[in-house]
Order: structure tokens, then sequence, then C-alpha cells
């Protein structure tokens, strides 16, 4: 593995960025300690209803000067506003109809240099092992559930700073629908062993997703369950989210905990450590996690089954 002064990645590096100058500027610094080759520069529109979004949407653009080192450039802009859920989908269909794996950033996620080493190690040493779905960045829990080896596996996603292929995305429904949630929700998590509220909160949060129309991301978890996939985990967190600002659309309360404790140290070294193909996800840490990042247990279960039962009836 190259030092830190020489490493490039030499992967496709896909930044998504909105409206938050600041966060942008800090995670195009981050990315650019590493030169990728190859930079996607995924861009929404501003809303026509919100006063001077065009102008910060203009001056997140802009930053695009400080990829000034030798690389393609990919600029994804829409005139429109999407909005988060078909910005993200449509930006990445279209990165992965030029691009077998890519290493994927939101404007928010502040990557450390072991990060893109992390993901690109794992690309590389997973690419064609069809079980692995995904190299994730980030350890919310390496507080709690300290691992010894460099990698772990969950059945679980994280997206805070991710790494996939396009054998993965072209077999991505984004587009979950209540049908399928009716059809197929308990065959496709029957290899779960989750017990009658676990089974409650994701049916529900799945169905709940479906409503709401402005996440991505759960869509993709229920893919992961669909498909019988697991992701990859550092035995550290390797990015920071800079996002609970108050300005972000999901991340709009205080700095949990979880990213708190968590925050990346620079002089911890991922290739360091020992690795893990035994590609067995903890059960007792799924459960962890699952608990201290999306708060689920039987009071959610049961508080997401009554909001959609009202939403439906009322």
């Amino acid at each position: 593995m190259p030092s830190e002064i020489n490493y490039i990645c030499e992967t496709p590096v896909v930044l998504i960025t909105f409206n938050r100058p600041v966060e942008t500027e800090k995670t195009i610094l981050a990315i650019r300690k590493v030169k990728p080759k190859k930079v996607y520069f995924i861009s929404d529109g501003a809303r026509a209803n919100i006063q001077n979004e065009k102008n910060l949407v203009k001056e997140c653009r802009d930053l695009i000067s400080l990829i000034d080192w030798d690389c393609d450039l990919v600029k994804i802009f829409s005139n429109e506003n999407l909005g988060c859920m078909r910005r993200i989908v449509t930006g990445l269909s279209e990165v992965f109809n030029l691009e077998e794996k890519a290493i994927i950033i939101e404007d928010d996620c502040l990557p450390t240099i072991e990060f893109f080493k992390f993901t690109e190690w794992g690309l590389k040493n997973f690419e064609n092992d069809l079980d692995i779905g995904m190299i994730s960045g980030s350890n919310l829990i390496c507080h709690k559930d300290q691992i010894e080896l460099r990698n772990g596996f969950s059945n679980y996603i994280n997206i805070w700073g991710w790494a996939t292929w396009r054998r993965v995305w072209h077999i991505h429904n984004p587009y979950l629908s209540l049908k399928e949630i009716k059809l197929n929700f308990k065959k496709n998590v029957a290899n779960l062993s989750f017990n009658w509220w676990e089974i409650i909160y994701w049916k529900e949060l799945f169905r709940l997703t479906v409503y709401s129309g402005s996440t991505w991301d759960f869509q993709l978890q229920y893919t992961f369950f669909k498909q019988k996939m697991i992701s990859v985990f550092p035995k550290i967190n390797l990015v920071y989210n800079m996002g609970f600002s108050g300005n972000g659309t999901h991340t709009n309360f205080g700095i949990p905990d979880y990213v708190k404790l968590t925050e990346p140290n620079d002089n911890f070294k991922s290739i360091d450590f020992d690795i893990d193909f035994t590609k067995k996800a903890s059960t007792y840490r799924d459960k962890l996690i699952a608990n201290e990042i999306w708060n689920m247990n039987m009071v959610t279960a049961i508080r997401l089954k009554l909001m959609n039962f009202l939403r439906i009836n009322f």
C-alpha cells in the first residue's frame, strides 16, 4: 500500500452536493488530499420557494474550482429541484452506467485518508463476491462494540461514506412500492431471525419510506434484505458527519453521541489490522447499531405501525 503522502485514489469518487457550501468546501478539501483520478460532481437544483437557495446552490457549484488536480471531472447538474431521493438516485444511476465501481460521499461526510484506502481495499477484495453489496467507511458503534480485525460484516448498510459496484446498483430498485412490501417483505427477511416487533419495525419503516418519498437509503436497505447481501465496515469510524448543524434534510437535530464518540482519529491506520473474510454478520452488533442509530425497539415499532395506520385511515 502506498504511503499516505504518495497515495492517490484510483477509484472514481462521487460527491453529492446541494445547498451547503461550508460543508461542501471541507469535504472537497478532504477529497483533494487523495487526488482521485476521476470525480463526479452531482448537484441538485434550487427550490423555487426557498429564499436565497439559488445562491447557495451556485456557491456549492463554484467550489468545483477546488478540484484543481489532474483528473477527469464530470458534472451532473440539475436545472430543477429533483429532491433528495430523485437527485441521488438519478445521479448514481448515471454514474453506474459509466463506471464498474465508485466511492460515494455526500457533502456533509468528511472522509479521512484511511477511508479511501479502506474502501478501495474492499472494492478490490470483494469485487466478485456477490454476498457483499457495500463497503462502508462508517462504524458508529466502535466505542461500544470493538472488533479485533480490520473489518467486520453487517446485514445493515451505512451510507455516510461508502462504495459499491455497478452490479449492486443495477439490481437495486429505488422505487420501493407498498405492493412489494406487502407481498414479499416477510420472505425477504426470513433469514434474519427477527423477532415479532423487529418484523413490525422494519415493515412499517419501509412503508413510511414509501409514504414520505424523501429518502433513498432505506430503499437500498430493503434491496440488501431482498438480495441477502451484507456490508463491510471498518474496525473504527473513518468518516465524520458534519451535517448536524440544523441545515440538513434528515439531520436537523443535535449531534448524537454516536457521532461525537466515534470521531475519526487521524493516527488510526486501518491497514495495520488483520483481515476477516468469514463473512458472518454479528446479530448482537446489528441489534446494537439498529437501536443506537435508528432507535429500533418495541415502542418505536408500535409507534410506526400506528403512524401508518392513521395515515391510511384519516
